[in-house]
């Protein structure tokens, strides 16, 4: 029976020695010794540093990232059988997955998703938070993970819509609109009849009518004459300055001379 499991692993890795694998290995851990120094990936201190290497590809499932960082920990977990040593002791236990640790890989799973995930599962899951781990609520996540990512895109849509919006400057709108030249009665023009005049000239404009509209041209005629007498005025007092340029002078004063006078056992200042 060991002859033909080996021989199985031997089948799966025939660019190995199939002698290597079922006449000279010694243990499952020499066979897979072997397979990594041939692949170049055997446990050293510098391994665990190409953890910064593994990156959110585009089209990956969210649940694939985790796996391969999953995966990543499980191998790079101490064993005593290593030949690694930490803090020059040797490891003289098998290395566990410890909830710390598994914490720490969810966290950095959301955050290589997306750099604003990890907050918007601490808002979302506070109240679930307060008593498990972030590591315990992961199936919960996967579930909602899509649907957090795509509240996570509207909010930066709305952030980028606005700061776009900021970027135009405001413009004041003039609330002069210019007299058209062009002459059309609406009256006419809604009864099929010839328009080329303006309403107040129409024949058919009733008399009250008539008169409204001459009386608000009067006002309106009265409202522009004020606003040229302003400007003159304004500009008669600016010229009125500049030819009689105004200037003061310092005046000394001295105060007039005074007597102290009584009367009815009452002092009394008398000025000359």
């Amino acid at each position: 029976m060991l002859e033909l499991m080996l021989g199985q692993i031997a089948n799966y890795c025939p660019i190995i020695s199939r002698n290597t694998i079922v006449k000279n290995s010694t243990s499952i851990d020499n066979i897979w010794q072997t397979i990594r120094l041939h692949y170049g990936f055997q446990i050293t201190g510098a391994h665990f540093v190409d953890f910064d290497a593994i990156h959110y590809d585009p089209g990956e499932r969210p649940e694939d990232l985790y796996q391969r960082l999953m995966a990543f920990i499980e191998d790079s977990l101490l064993r005593k059988d290593m030949g690694i040593t930490h803090h020059d002791e040797d490891i003289e236990d098998d290395e566990e997955l410890s909830p710390t640790l598994e914490n720490l890989l969810i966290l950095t799973w959301l955050r290589l998703i997306h750099p604003e995930l990890p907050k918007l599962i601490k808002q979302r899951y506070g109240t679930e938070l307060r008593a498990r781990t972030l590591a315990s609520i992961k199936p919960e996540i996967s579930q909602a993970l899509e649907s957090l990512l795509e509240e996570l895109r509207t909010t930066e849509d709305a952030k980028s819509m606005r700061a776009a919006v900021k970027r135009f400057p405001k413009t004041k709108q003039s609330s002069f609109v210019p007299r058209s030249n062009f002459k059309s009665c609406p009256l006419c023009k809604s009864a099929g009849r010839p328009d080329r005049h303006f309403l107040s000239q129409c024949t058919y404009l009733p008399q009250q009518d008539r008169q409204f509209i001459a009386k608000a041209r009067a006002v309106s005629e009265i409202h522009d004459a004020d606003e040229c007498d302003l400007d003159n005025h304004e500009n008669n007092d600016s010229t009125f300055q500049d030819q009689f340029p105004v200037a003061s002078n310092r005046v000394q004063i001295q105060q007039s001379p005074y007597i102290d006078a009584y009367y009815g056992h009452k002092s009394y200042k008398t000025y000359h």
